[in-house]
């Protein structure tokens, strides 16, 4: 609750830290603005260090978070793949119970992905 208002954040709360900063940003390019009568070049260092050093921080943060899911989404890809070559193997494929195992163990799999799919391009944006 801001100035009389909600703001809703639909992320994590990296990004509420991310758009909070951004906000603080604006604010203080509206103030400069204000203040000097002329146009505010955010380029001229008036954006306070330890705000720079924050943003910094949060964007590799979600560089470090982009390349982890990265690298989970292709384990769990060559996982599926492996656990598809097994189904097809004649000893298991007999078997109805390492069958349900397998698949069981493929829609967990699925499942992780699709959260990572829908995280990796939240990260990504």
């Amino acid at each position: 609750l801001e100035d009389d208002h909600i703001n809703n954040y639909l992320g994590d709360y990296d990004y509420y830290l991310e758009k909070k900063a951004e906000s603080v940003v604006k604010d203080i390019t509206i103030n400069e603005v204000r203040s000097s009568g002329d146009v505010f070049d955010s380029t001229s260092g008036a954006v306070d260090y330890k705000l720079q050093k924050e943003l910094n921080a949060q964007k590799r943060k979600r560089e470090n978070e982009l390349k982890r899911c990265e690298e989970r989404i292709g384990q769990l890809e060559e996982e599926n793949k492996k656990l598809e070559i097994r189904m097809v193997d004649p000893l298991i494929a007999t078997s109805s119970v390492k069958l349900q195992e397998i698949t069981a163990q493929i829609d967990k799999n699925n499942a992780e992905l699709d959260e990572l799919y829908i995280r990796w391009e939240e990260l990504g944006e």
